[in-house]
């Protein structure tokens, strides 16, 4: 069990859309979810337990990658 206590985790998720409409009956809505935009890493606590090779040290991460998807719906 690790008992430092660090920063929260803070991180920006965009989302961008646009209608269209494509004929009379039918829409079209473009989308796209941009996670993490900036790409910021926030690093994880470091290790804690003396036996460990990695004691002291910073392994990993704790939020994710950025992360861009993108979607097409169509409405009619």
């Amino acid at each position: 069990m690790n008992w430092l206590r660090t920063d929260g985790l803070e991180q920006l998720d965009i989302n961008i859309q646009k209608s269209f409409p494509v004929t009379e009956s039918v829409k079209a809505l473009f989308r796209v979810d941009l996670l993490n935009a900036p790409n910021n890493q926030v690093l994880d606590n470091p290790g804690t337990d003396p036996a460990s090779a990695n004691f002291g040290r910073i392994t990993g991460y704790v939020n994710t990658p950025r992360y861009i998807q993108f979607q097409l719906r169509l409405s009619f």
